[in-house]
C-alpha cells in the first residue's frame, strides 16, 4: 500500500519479486561486506563507505516488500514496518559519502586506525 498511495493500482508480483530478488541479493552482500569479505574492493570507490551501501540498499529493498504486504493485513502494520524502512533510507543515502562509527565493523575502524595499509586489505 506504501508504494502505491498516490494510486489505487497495486505493484505487479512481478515487480515486488524483482524488488525482493535485488534486496535480498543486496543485503547478503552487504552483510558480507560488513562481515569484512571482499576487503581489497574498499580501494575501488570513491567514498569508503560505500563498500557498506549494499546492506543498506538491501535492507530498505526487504523492508520495503515486506511493507507492501503488511499493507494487505493491517495499516498499523504496514506503518511499524515502514519506520525501519525510512531509517534505513536515511543511513543508505549517508553512506553514499559518510557512516558513523557507531555503523561501521570493527575490522573497518581497526584498519582506518592503522593508518588504512593495504597490506591489511589483502588478509
Amino acid at each position: 500500500m506504501l508504494l502505491t498511495a498516490a494510486s489505487d493500482a497495486s505493484p505487479s508480483a512481478g515487480s515486488l519479486a524483482l524488488i525482493v530478488c535485488f534486496g535480498g541479493l543486496s543485503l547478503a552482500f552487504g552483510i558480507a561486506h560488513y562481515r569484512g569479505w571482499h576487503k581489497r574492493w574498499i580501494r575501488l570507490l570513491p567514498f569508503e563507505a560505500n563498500f557498506f551501501l549494499p546492506a543498506w540498499f538491501g535492507a530498505v529493498g526487504v523492508l520495503l516488500f515486506l511493507c507492501e504486504l503488511a499493507g494487505h493485513v493491517s495499516p498499523v502494520l504496514e506503518v511499524v514496518i515502514a519506520l525501519p524502512m525510512f531509517v534505513s533510507f536515511v543511513i543508505m543515502l549517508m553512506s553514499l559519502v559518510w557512516l558513523p562509527s557507531r555503523l561501521l565493523p570493527s575490522w573497518y575502524l581497526s584498519w582506518r586506525a592503522h593508518g588504512r595499509p593495504l597490506s591489511e586489505l589483502r588478509s
